[in-house]
């Protein structure tokens, strides 16, 4: 352009560069691969990327993100309520984006997610007035959508106070959940309806304060009770023999009512699809619960003592010696149902020794007992034969194993098994206890 150009000149310049600039952009959209993708599956990768991610961020849904790419993306994610059903929540997110979730994904069955305890946990805002008030809000709006719900996940703990019954509390029956884990602040008794719940298969419970007599879902496959309180023995025995789909059970740190009782009389409870057993209870409860409980041969059962009863053990034993590491009449009971376990126990004077033992049947093949102590330093294997019973003793750092003396003695008969028994030791003094027996 010359020096004479006129002002139509300059302005037919600027129209050719925009023209130019979308003709570039175009031919630009047509080297990239995805834009060339069916809607179909474009859908279809969408959802792999948000379907059940309870570690997607609230604040903004991956969901969200996706539509802010193209006008097409766009469209595609506002025509599919599939990809608004997964409602992930804390105690950041907006309840209107909730609410639009909610409306978007019209009739699907949904998934729940909501918890306080995002990673970017900040203590003086999540216990603010503002965050209690947006929990709250978001859960009465997702209690409103309680009939479509397949799975949720409702974890509210610190300053957060929300009660159970408060999001049960309306007369709709959850037709569709499938999986629910509560973990909640109250100390209201949660008091679990099972007409509530006709479809439910799994059930995680963590701090909730139970009824004395709970009614689960006979439909469980699944229960995990996680330091629930006030738990009846009995009552829950009695549950166990309504649930006959159970697959998976789980008691850790189950605090049980009138725990000084023994069970009455009674027959066993059938437990014919149960795969896995975990209990973390102390050894009085075990040892009446146990025994009631008919279990398969292949179920495997890990068994722990409660830490708080090893804690009492190690100061009130510390300076005794010799210390029975088991009562070894439990451990006869456990070896007959021919099953897996994993036994804590306590130890020596000078040492905090916890046992774990791992059982696994073997039917008509004679008891192979080994101990090895996790000391430092090496030390002669020694053999002891009791019957059908040979036990490989590691003699560990600090003397003999109290529970090679226990067993060498023959006091008792482990019968028909194949059993292997690993011994760790550790200085009391500096082994902190909460690292003991710790499963590498």
């Amino acid at each position: 352009m010359g020096i004479g150009a006129t002002s139509s000149d300059s302005t037919n310049i600027a129209s050719n560069i925009d023209r130019a600039t979308i003709v570039l952009r175009q031919q630009q959209n047509t080297f990239t691969d995805i834009n060339w993708f069916p809607g179909e599956l474009l859908l279809e990768i969408f959802s792999q990327a948000i379907e059940f991610n309870p570690v997607a961020s609230p604040v903004c849904p991956v969901i969200i993100r996706c539509s802010h790419v193209s006008s097409r993306w766009r469209d595609i994610v506002l025509a599919c309520p599939r990809l608004w059903s997964a409602i992930i929540a804390d105690q950041f997110t907006r309840p209107g984006l909730v609410q639009m979730a909610l409306a978007r994904s019209q009739n699907r069955p949904l998934y729940v997610h909501i918890s306080n305890q995002n990673p970017s946990y900040n203590k003086t805002e999540s216990s603010s007035e503002r965050a209690m008030a947006n929990l709250r809000t978001i859960c009465e709006l997702v209690k409103g959508e309680l009939p479509r719900i397949r799975h949720l996940h409702l974890h509210l703990v610190g300053h957060v106070k929300y009660d159970a019954d408060m999001f049960f509390s309306s007369k709709a029956q959850a037709t569709q959940l499938k999986s629910m884990s509560l973990l909640l602040a109250s100390h209201v008794p949660l008091d679990l309806a099972p007409n509530t719940f006709p479809s439910l298969t799994s059930l995680k419970l963590r701090h909730a304060v139970l009824t004395r007599a709970p009614a689960f879902p006979p439909s469980l496959t699944t229960l995990e009770l996680s330091a629930c309180y006030d738990v009846s023995l009995w009552s829950l025995l009695i549950s166990f023999s309504s649930m006959s789909l159970l697959e998976n059970i789980s008691l850790a740190h189950v605090r049980f009512s009138n725990t000084d009782d023994r069970l009455p009389e009674g027959p066993l409870v059938p437990m014919r699809h149960l795969k896995t057993l975990f209990i973390a209870l102390p050894r009085r409860i075990a040892s009446q619960l146990l025994p009631r409980l008919e279990i398969p041969h292949q179920t495997e059962v890990e068994i722990q003592l409660d830490m708080a009863e090893i804690n009492r053990h190690v100061r009130l034993m510390r300076f005794q010696s010799p210390v029975e590491p088991f009562d070894m009449d439990f451990v006869r009971v456990l070896l007959e149902r021919r099953t897996s376990f994993f036994l804590l126990g306590t130890g020596s004077a000078s040492n905090t020794a916890l046992y774990s033992a791992q059982y696994r049947a073997s039917v008509g093949s004679s008891v192979s007992l080994e101990l090895v102590p996790s000391g430092h330093g090496d030390a002669a294997s020694q053999s002891i034969h009791i019957g059908k019973v040979t036990l490989t003793v590691t003699g560990s750092p600090g003397g003999p194993s109290p529970i090679a003396n226990y067993l060498g003695a023959g006091q008792v008969d482990l019968g028909m098994a194949h059993l292997k028994i690993l011994e760790r030791v550790w200085a009391s003094s500096t082994q902190p206890l909460h690292e003991v027996g710790r499963r590498k």
